[in-house]
């Protein structure tokens, strides 16, 4: 999971499909409302609906997922 923006281009780096990109492909409408989201419950509801395994926002979430790389402000966390 990845803001619609950044998830593009992750694709072809990382070998995992986005759940939703700017434009051509998938739910664009979940990544925005995941980052939308007040609470954890609904972000884990969005990430459990499609089988998200890792989570790389643009900002630090504190939802109790493992931050497995935090580097010059980007953090990736892994959702179990």
């Amino acid at each position: 999971m990845a803001p619609a923006i950044t998830s593009t281009a992750l694709f072809p780096v990382s070998g995992h499909i986005p759940v939703g990109t700017i434009v051509f492909y998938g739910n664009r409408k979940d990544v925005e409302a995941f980052f939308q989201a007040p609470d954890c419950n609904i972000k884990n509801q969005i990430l459990k609906k499609h089988k998200v395994k890792y989570v790389y926002p643009k900002q630090p979430i504190e939802c109790g997922w493992n931050l497995i790389y935090q580097e010059n402000r980007n953090y990736i966390y892994e959702f179990k």
